[in-house]
């Protein structure tokens, strides 16, 4: 019964489709991507499964590590996000939500609206360069010839609207640093939010993984940076496992409410 509702659910769930005009913005994200396999090729792959691990080394050398699971479809319509071994878990339908907190729905009023928020800004680094395809990303100029750890390089500045993250200290510019060749995304990295006593962040893309001709990040090192770009003493390992999920429940993404009405159809 639950396979029945596979096709009702996504196109339920499909809340938008990845056209983008063609603007000189949507040009370089296609650039970019092109270098990693391409967006048709990362929508070939459907349903993903990410199974992440962030240690984080602060400056007196004490370490801890966080574990997530991440379940989604590559159009990025649907995404589930499960945390602390499963006693949390936080799903976006596009610019909607809920939350599960110890098996039990989250009914405050502001989960929907913040549910995204929450999830775009841990899944952004995860899936570089294709969450760059993340609607509300604007590239407002053309890349510009740099030096980045100490090879020549292209830079290129991307914005995201003031309500894409779920807290203002992560800043809503970044910068991206690309290969000269063939634009491939290297690393990408936010300065401090002004305002706020909190680091920057500077995202490096150490080792890929490839599916089907994708090529995804496996070891992503990331380093603190203050306003100058200088780097911190704190430091992050994030390490990414990814797989493809053959035939998806919609239980991953569809809201317990929408689902048990669905059930009772039936």
């Amino acid at each position: 019964m639950i396979m029945k509702l596979v096709p009702v659910m996504f196109v339920l769930l499909s809340l938008c489709q990845f056209g983008v005009a063609a603007t000189p913005s949507a040009d370089l994200i296609k650039k970019i991507t092109a270098a990693s396999g391409g967006l048709e090729a990362f929508q070939a792959l459907g349903v993903i499964r990410m199974e992440i691990t962030e240690k984080d080394t602060a400056a007196d050398g004490a370490g801890q590590s966080s574990s997530f699971t991440a379940i989604l479809d590559t159009t990025f319509d649907n995404i589930r996000l499960e945390m602390e071994n499963g006693q949390i878990v936080i799903v976006s339908n596009g610019d909607s939500g809920w939350a599960l907190v110890q098996g039990n729905l989250d009914e405050r009023q502001q989960t929907s609206h913040m549910a995204p928020k929450v999830i775009r800004k841990k899944i952004m680094p995860w899936l570089f360069p294709f969450t760059l395809n993340l609607s509300g990303v604007y590239f407002p100029a053309q890349p510009s010839v740099e030096t980045f750890d100490k090879k020549a390089t292209l830079a290129a500045t991307f914005t995201v609207p003031g309500s894409f993250f779920d807290t203002p200290v992560v800043n809503t510019t970044w910068t991206t640093h690309l290969t000269k060749g063939d634009n491939r995304l290297l690393a990408a990295e936010f300065l401090p939010t002004e305002g706020y006593n909190e680091a920057g962040m500077r995202y490096r893309l150490k080792t890929t993984t490839e599916l089907k001709g994708v090529q995804l990040p496996s070891i992503i090192e990331v380093a603190g940076i203050d306003a100058s770009g200088k780097e911190t003493s704190s430091k992050r390992t994030i390490t990414i496992k990814t797989s493809i999920v053959g035939e998806p429940s919609p239980a991953l993404f569809l809201h317990p409410q929408k689902l048990k009405a669905f059930e009772e159809d039936e």
